[in-house]
């Protein structure tokens, strides 16, 4: 189980929203999706709300934004939900699809 929260504009007031841009993801655990993504890649997001899971073995994956350690991927059981866009991420997203793919 999981909370879907929007983006606070209080708290990023300067900030435009919704996030749109390039970020680094930060892994929480192993998993084959992320076989061969390096933490220099970047991966492109394009949202207004951000997942909270219950449980934090249920995260795959965050991201940094404005200081703040946001969710970008979560699993649970065989169940993959992804913040960023792998099909627009690039070479790093195209490898998170061979994975997918190839899993």
């Amino acid at each position: 189980m999981a909370k879907l929260k929007k983006l606070p504009r209080k708290k990023y007031k300067s900030i435009k929203l919704p996030n749109v841009g390039w970020f680094k993801i930060n892994f929480n655990r192993e998993n084959s999706l992320f076989k061969f993504i390096e933490k220099k890649d970047y991966f492109y997001f394009t949202h207004s709300f951000h997942c909270i899971p219950e449980k934090k073995e249920n995260i795959l994956a965050t991201y940094k934004f404005h200081g703040d350690e946001i969710v970008a991927a979560v699993i649970k059981d065989n169940i993959i939900g992804l913040q960023f866009h792998p099909e627009m991420s690039s070479f790093a997203g195209k490898k998170v699809l061979n994975n997918f793919l190839n899993k």
